[in-house]
């Protein structure tokens, strides 16, 4: 019963997560040295600019918005 309980209290704060961030896709990043990186698995920066524009496939592409962090 006190697992039904826990899941369902996970379940709902999901909820509310998403409907925090309704209209918003989350954009997934492996580079953790990056200054936008949230330590996890995701761009916190506020906007992302990928380029360039002849890019004919993935290898081809570049974060431009990327930036070295900066540690302590």
């Amino acid at each position: 019963m006190t697992e039904i309980f826990i899941e369902k209290k996970k379940y709902e704060a999901q909820q509310r997560e998403l409907e925090k961030n309704a209209g918003t896709r989350p954009i997934v990043c492996g580079v953790m040295n990056c200054r936008w990186h949230d330590g996890i698995s995701r761009c916190k920066a506020p906007s992302v600019q990928v380029g360039p524009g002849y890019a004919s496939s993935s290898v081809d592409t570049v974060c431009a918005t990327f930036e070295p962090k900066v540690i302590m």
